[in-house]
């Protein structure tokens, strides 16, 4: 089997020694191309350690448990990964209802995006198991 490098070159007509090998990627330039976003490995092992090893932003246990019933329909909805439009049909809201339930579990939760009263909800399922 011929190296990919070469099929390439061949596939065009031209000589092995005028083809030049892959070009390096720059994962920075790569990640934004598809819509990422580059975080350098150190900062983001320390992220997952801090997560893992809980070391990171702690819940407000008090006021968690104060959640209403519509609260807790609305964060078991977001962790099933569903828009708020989404969620508001399942419940039978308005959107801009469900919007005001995410802002009072932020508040609560003491996070400010939804990724992150997503990852602390299911890290404190899991250390109650």
């Amino acid at each position: 089997m011929m190296p990919t490098v070469f099929r390439s070159c061949v596939s065009r007509e031209r000589p092995p020694h005028l083809c030049r090998g892959p070009r390096p990627v720059n994962p920075r330039s790569s990640a934004r191309r598809r819509g990422g976003f580059w975080v350098p490995r150190q900062l983001l092992s320390g992220f997952v350690d801090s997560i893992l090893t809980g070391q990171g932003r702690r819940l407000k246990t008090d006021s968690v448990t104060n959640l209403s019933r519509r609260e807790q329909e609305v964060l078991d909805s977001l962790l099933e990964n569903l828009s708020n439009k989404e969620i508001a049909s399942k419940l039978n809201i308005a959107e801009r209802t469900v919007k005001f339930h995410v802002s009072n579990l932020l508040n609560k939760f003491g996070v400010r995006r939804r990724a992150d009263l997503i990852l602390l909800t299911f890290q404190r399922r899991l250390s109650q198991v």
